[in-house]
């Protein structure tokens, strides 16, 4: 017996959440969701880390996806073994997301060395050949597909200490009813969130709470702070994340273009993908600093390129935003072309 369940390449996965969701959608209907999201930034100013916003409540938050959560010990309690639950699970069209040690799976780095517990996503399996079908963030940080053994995984899953961590299991089924509103662009939010992520504000009806949280453009220079205290490395994920942003900010404005063939739309599409392509030469400048450790290239280097990226963004807003708005609440009014 084999079944794999359809993968798509998806337009986020910086973290593996984002990539679990983005990769299972019906991408010819879930884009204009992902263009209503997919705005706001947020920054945890203790653990310094970088978010889109809703990181917790994706899933939930996604009308294409039902998610099922359900404890370790009813699987136990319904199923001979784990094998059989999710071979079930994959019959009826349903994902399923894990929490595992990667100290057991030799895919990755950690195998046999450091005991990492992980998200992890099953897709298929190989009855025959006992091997899954699995999806997560690889050894180089890149969204990627990977095959494991039954047994291997088996050890990943029971590494986990289910009494020192709540490490459900949730399944997530794509449906095929939803909102029909769903299907288009809600340029109210997209608006409301553009300004929150412009002016580096909380967005009072989708932000999720947080004691200390730097917001927006602003999340760019604590990530800038963090390259120009970085010792040896530099942590080059939130530079990803960032591309990632612009990518979206490009897609996004060229995909309201397309029903709007409007000039600030086009103006807004071009600055992004000019922007996206300077945060590109950007993360290739922290990899070879990173590679050389540091070599003929300075670090300093990297703080001008990156400060002259935010604020070329910040000139964009100040230039721009008056007519954004303007051209928001026409579409609001239903005046698309005026």
């Amino acid at each position: 017996m084999k079944k794999i369940l359809s993968m798509s390449e998806p337009k986020i996965s910086i973290f593996p959440i984002y990539g679990f969701v983005l990769s299972i959608l019906p991408e010819d209907k879930a884009e204009p969701w992902i263009y209503n999201a997919f705005i706001q930034l947020r920054y945890l100013d203790c653990e310094h880390v970088l978010f889109f916003e809703l990181y917790r409540s994706l899933i939930d938050g996604c009308p294409y996806i039902n998610r099922t959560t359900i404890e370790r010990k009813q699987i136990e309690k319904y199923y001979d073994d784990i094998f059989l639950f999710i071979e079930n699970m994959i019959f009826d069209n349903k994902y399923i997301f894990f929490h595992v040690d990667r100290y057991y799976l030799s895919f990755f780095d950690e195998y046999h060395k450091n005991h990492i517990w992980h998200e992890l996503l099953i897709f298929g399996f190989d009855k025959k050949n006992n091997i899954f079908y699995c999806a997560d963030n690889g050894p180089d940080g890149k969204f990627c597909h990977f095959t494991c053994s039954y047994q291997e995984f088996l050890e990943a899953y029971n590494g986990i200490d289910s009494l020192r961590f709540q490490m459900d299991t949730h399944i997530l089924e794509v449906v095929n009813w939803w909102n029909e509103e769903d299907d288009f662009l809600r340029m109210d939010q997209i608006y409301s969130l553009l300004e929150a992520y412009y002016y580096s504000r909380a967005n009072i009806v989708f932000s999720e709470p947080f004691r200390s949280v730097t917001y927006g453009l602003n999340a760019h220079y604590k990530v800038l702070e963090d390259v120009k205290e970085s010792q040896d490395l530099i942590d080059v994920r939130a530079i990803c994340l960032l591309l990632e942003h612009k990518k979206m900010m490009k897609e996004r404005f060229r995909y309201i273009y397309n029903f709007q063939s409007i000039e600030i739309w086009r103006e807004c599409f071009e600055f992004y993908e000019q922007l996206q392509k300077k945060y590109q030469v950007l993360r290739n400048m922290m990899l070879k600093y990173n590679l050389l450790n540091a070599g003929s290239l300075e670090i300093n280097d990297i703080v001008n390129a990156f400060r002259t990226n935010i604020e070329l963004e910040e000139k964009f807003r100040d230039d721009n935003f008056a007519i954004l708005k303007e051209r928001f609440e026409l579409c609001r009014k239903g005046k698309f072309y005026e």
